[in-house]
């Protein structure tokens, strides 16, 4: 060989060897070479093999678990190219090859043995005397296929990707591997699966699925997203008991008070109330019921729970806790219509439900004074007295016959009547302002004549014994001997009087000073001393 055809041999030989990595290559060639071209069928049976390849190699590849699915997708994709390049190239070359010179070092395709298989790190030549020269047709036809065999990989494999991104998203995947992790102990993988397969239409509706998402965010601290997936879980099936448990404790456990008393309310009224019946705290109480009172009201609330304290309201507006707080005190209700509303809040700001209590305050009017004596015909001297008057009342009269205001005389005490025809009229007005009806008496009070000293001791004497200070004329109720000492005729509140003094005679003990009307013989207890005494009727 000379030069010239070494050289050109050597630069065909450089542009058009083809480096072959399966017999099915060689086959490809054989074929190609008897019928120069290659019929639909041919390529289908390619993109079958591949795909076949693929989704063998996806599922090998997700049971081990070594690398991502979609990095093995990737590394397929870059193979399988490079094989269907290198076939379309291997045709092309059949066209181009005008000679090839036999080099000793080279193994050549009629060298090799059908049956086996060519070894990867073999050089494989296709002869020249092996190839044929393609018309342009035919050459145009190999290049349509291999663009078209590209193509078809590039859909299967973007197929083969998003079915694999749909197992990412599907419910059994994402389940199964959020409660490996979650009973691995594992909250912070397992959230991330269990919230992925939440989302999914199955995914919703299993409550027991929630509840583990929920106990992972518990555990990781997560208190908000924990929350807000009880209350999805409620949305589904407000009577779910776990969760209506789980979202009392966590609100407790947080000193939501507000949200907590929200929760209670919710369920307080229904069967579901048993699972939140210990966060319940219990409307304060009064010590008077509501209703119609004739009388003021001092009003006093309790709660029954401890570390509780009460807000109250009198306007019948609802209590906060920006409202009075009760320390205790009692509420004094006077007039009119009073509403008394009361919450008890607890120590992280459970609301009770509201006390509401009513009162009126109809006050009704005294009774009638009760005057003594009766009407009728009395001595000189006689007094009268009214009996009845109730504390905080005030009794007023006259005797003249007119009715009594609040601007006649005040009674304070018995009063003597005068000489004559004597009318007494007299009411009784209440701390309320309430006016009792008027009572009268008619007394005929006649002048009598003076009576002596001895008379007056003698009416003093059986006066005391009628009040039990003798037990006679002469003896003390203690069984000593009484005396009787004579002071003076002297004008006690103008009336004229004998004045005695009653003595102890075994202890010379002054037992008590009187005075006996000289005109009437009324008998009346003095105090004071002499020339300044003042009396009151015995």
């Amino acid at each position: 060989m000379s030069d010239n055809n070494n050289k050109n041999f050597d630069n065909d030989l450089n542009a058009k060897t083809q480096v072959i990595n399966n017999n099915r290559v060689r086959e490809e060639i054989n074929d190609l070479e008897a019928t120069k071209q290659i019929n639909s069928g041919e390529i289908n049976k390619i993109l079958s093999e591949n795909g076949k390849n693929i989704a063998d190699n996806i599922k090998a590849l997700d049971s081990n678990n070594q690398r991502s699915i979609d990095e093995e997708i990737e590394d397929s994709i870059k193979k399988m190219v490079a094989e269907e390049t290198s076939v379309a190239r291997a045709y092309m070359d059949l066209g181009k090859t005008e000679s090839l010179k036999y080099q000793p070092d080279i193994k050549l395709v009629d060298d090799v043995d059908d049956t086996k298989i060519i070894n990867p790190d073999d050089t494989v030549v296709v002869p020249e005397d092996k190839k044929k020269k393609l018309d342009k047709k035919t050459k145009y036809t190999i290049i349509a296929i291999a663009a078209t065999v590209v193509i078809l990989l590039a859909v299967i494999i973007s197929v083969a990707i998003i079915n694999n991104n749909s197992t990412k998203k599907s419910y059994s995947y994402n389940y199964d591997k959020g409660m490996e992790y979650y009973n691995d102990g594992d909250y912070s993988k397992a959230t991330s699966y269990l919230k992925t397969a939440s989302l999914t239409s199955k995914g919703k509706t299993n409550l027991e699925l929630k509840m583990a998402l929920y106990e992972c965010y518990y555990k990781l601290e997560d208190y908000d997203s924990a929350i807000e997936t009880l209350k999805d879980i409620l949305s589904y099936d407000d009577e779910y008991d776990k969760a209506i448990t789980a979202l009392a404790k966590l609100y407790a456990k947080l000193e939501d008070g507000e949200s907590l008393t929200e929760l209670i309310n919710t369920y307080k009224d229904t069967s579901m109330k048993k699972y939140i019946e210990s966060y319940i705290v219990n409307a304060p109480t009064a010590n008077k019921e509501a209703g119609e009172y004739d009388e003021d009201i001092e009003l006093t609330l309790e709660s029954s729970d401890s570390d509780t304290t009460i807000y109250y309201t009198v306007d019948g507006s609802e209590p906060t806790t920006k409202s009075t707080q009760y320390d205790g005190t009692a509420i004094k209700i006077s007039t009119g219509t009073t509403t008394i509303k009361a919450i008890a809040v607890d120590n992280i700001g459970v609301v009770s439900d509201t006390f509401s209590a009513e009162y009126i305050l109809v006050y009704g009017k005294p009774d009638a004074p009760d005057i003594s004596p009766s009407s009728g015909t009395y001595a000189q001297g006689q007094v009268f007295s009214i009996t009845n008057i109730p504390e905080g009342a005030t009794a007023y009269y006259t005797l003249d016959g007119s009715t009594p205001t609040t601007s006649s005389t005040v009674y304070t005490d018995e009063v003597e009547l005068p000489v004559g025809n004597i009318v007494v009229s007299a009411i009784i007005v209440s701390e309320h302002e309430q006016t009792s009806s008027v009572t009268k008496r008619n007394y005929v009070i006649s002048a009598s004549a003076s009576y002596t000293r001895a008379e007056c001791l003698s009416f003093l004497q059986d006066k005391l014994v009628n009040k039990g200070v003798l037990t006679s004329s002469t003896k003390l109720a203690n069984g000593n001997a009484a005396d009787f000492s004579y002071v003076s005729n002297t004008q006690v509140d103008s009336i004229s009087m004998y004045i005695f003094k009653l003595i102890d005679k075994q202890t010379s003990q002054v037992i008590g000073t009187y005075g006996v009307s000289i005109n009437y013989g009324t008998v009346y207890i003095i105090s004071g001393s002499e020339g300044s005494y003042s009396s009151s009727v015995l």
